[in-house]
């Protein structure tokens, strides 16, 4: 896909895509990850946005920007046929100076991580 190619994807061999209501969305079985990297506004608060599928369910992993665990995700779903989206903050330390990040969604909690069906980072108002 483009936008994977756009954004630098590395992913481990169990990492797959799939489609849900028209869309591709990218998942990786248990003890595997993939990477992209994500362009970031140093000196304004941003968060990294990833959008998910309600038909999803018990799926836990970890998301870390530049090597530091910012999530640990558990999603059970939500109602079939529907797309949710999920905002995560980025520390402004691990942006700092920085025109992109490296987002990392590893499936090291004994379960599948993902299916993401879209990621961005978003300026947001500091909390």
């Amino acid at each position: 896909m483009q936008p994977e190619r756009d954004h630098h994807l590395q992913a481990s061999e169990r990492s797959y895509i799939d489609a849900a209501l028209g869309r591709s969305g990218r998942e990786a079985r248990r003890d595997n990850y993939f990477s992209f990297e994500m362009k970031v506004e140093p000196g304004t608060a941003n968060s990294l946005l990833l959008t998910y599928i309600g038909d999803d369910k018990d799926r836990k992993f970890d998301i870390t920007v530049e090597g530091r665990l910012v999530a640990t995700v558990a999603w059970n779903g939500g109602k079939s046929n529907m797309f949710y989206d999920e905002e995560y903050p980025l520390p402004a330390e691990l942006i700092s100076g920085k025109q992109k990040v490296t987002i990392i969604i590893e499936a090291n909690q004994g379960k599948t991580a993902g299916r993401i069906f879209g990621c961005r980072t978003i300026r947001t108002q500091p909390q």
